[in-house]
This record gives C-alpha cells, sequence and structure tokens, in this order.
C-alpha cells in the first residue's frame, strides 16, 4: 500500500524521498519551511568513508514529514 499511495503522489508532482534521515526541522519567522537531512557515510569513529555524503536542505512551501514514534526531529 505504501509503495502505490508513493507512487500516486510522485504522479501528482510531490517530491517523496523515502529512506532519507532528516536532522533538524527549518524554521523561518516561526514557520516550518524544510528538513535538513543527515550526513551519510560517516564511520563509528566519526571519519568520513568513501560514501561520505553530505546532508542538505530540503526546503518546500509544504513539508510533510513522517518519521514515526521514533524519530529524532521535534517540531516547536
Amino acid at each position: 500500500m505504501a509503495v502505490w499511495l508513493g507512487e500516486q503522489a510522485e504522479e501528482a508532482g510531490v517530491d517523496v524521498f523515502p529512506a532519507t534521515p532528516a536532522s533538524e526541522v527549518l524554521y523561518n519567522d516561526g514557520k516550518v519551511i524544510g528538513v535538513a537531512t543527515s550526513d551519510m557515510g560517516i564511520g563509528k569513529d566519526g571519519s568520513m568513508k568513501d560514501e561520505f555524503a553530505r546532508g542538505y536542505a530540503l526546503l518546500a512551501k509544504q513539508t510533510i514529514l513522517a518519521e514515526g514514534c521514533r524519530g529524532s526531529c521535534r517540531c516547536v
């Protein structure tokens, strides 16, 4: 069901970022403007692996964050 729903959303022009870890909610004047993603490809010792990718800001007019009950982002 989730795959089908994602396909329907993408066909309607929605950008879907599955399995993309969000590190924080981004605000401007108290309004949510997007999310920042986490850096990926970091070793247990904190060093950058060969597949390291810097996190980035996903900015949008509307943001829906579905990170589940154990998510790490807080909306204030």
